[in-house]
């Protein structure tokens, strides 16, 4: 005698093994992948504020290459005291500000005796020429390796000082 074709199911049992085995290799992945994703989200990595102060040096000089396309002249502003979050520039042709700011990372002038730098552009001047030393954001404003230098030439680097 034939039995008539059984759709088989899984039973029970099987359905909480398999959640189970599957439970177990999330928990062994999760385990090695969370601390790399919380690494590249934590301020202080190195990755993170590296991109930061590569994007705040673009920003930069960019700024100078605008004044020299349009002839307007600009001042960097940038606090000597006590660390901000942003730089901010004033076009002095049309007397509107441009503020670059960021999240993670803070910027201080280590020019002791001025805060404001005038780009000229018919001279192609920065005057005086600047270095900005990078903090990270968080509470602590704690110091960084990287600095950002503008010279007096509007040559922008940013490097890690050893």
């Amino acid at each position: 005698m034939r039995y008539p074709n059984k759709k088989r199911a899984f039973t029970l049992i099987e359905l909480v093994i398999a959640l189970f085995i599957m439970s177990v290799v999330f928990a062994m992945s999760y385990s090695f992948v969370w601390p790399t994703l919380k690494k590249l989200t934590d301020p202080r990595y190195e990755l993170v504020v590296a991109g930061e102060v590569n994007d705040t040096a673009v920003w930069l000089q960019s700024a100078i290459m605008r004044s020299l396309g349009t002839g307007n002249d600009f001042t960097l502003t940038v606090e000597n005291q006590e660390p901000k979050d942003f730089l901010e520039i004033k076009w002095k042709a049309s007397g509107k500000s441009e503020k670059w700011s960021s999240n993670r990372i803070t910027f201080r002038s280590l020019n002791y005796d001025s805060k404001n730098c005038t780009y000229t552009s018919g001279f192609q001047k920065l005057t005086p020429a600047i270095t900005i030393q990078v903090h990270y954001g968080d509470g602590k404003k704690e110091r960084t390796n990287w600095r950002i230098s503008i010279s007096a030439y509007g040559y922008v680097r940013a490097y890690r000082q050893s």
